[in-house]
């Protein structure tokens, strides 16, 4: 391949942007969308490890802001 990158299903390349997203912060429900998943179970299920990522940096977020004590960076 031109970018000297091995080849990749389209499965698999599915999966790993799904996890991108995921670990990116994207809402749940909005991957689900962009896969066409019937319920946000599957989604979960599928992308739990993500899904948690996601969970630790939003606690991170709201740690921030308490220390702060305000929504707003100063």
């Amino acid at each position: 391949m031109a970018a000297g990158l091995p080849p990749l299903s389209f499965h698999k390349l599915r999966h790993t942007v799904a996890s991108l997203m995921v670990a990116g912060g994207v809402d749940l429900h909005q991957v689900k969308e962009q896969l066409g998943h019937s319920q946000i179970s599957l989604t979960a299920n599928l992308y739990a490890h993500g899904v948690s990522e996601a969970q630790r940096r939003a606690a991170d977020v709201l740690d921030g802001i308490i220390k702060r004590g305000t929504l707003y960076e100063s």
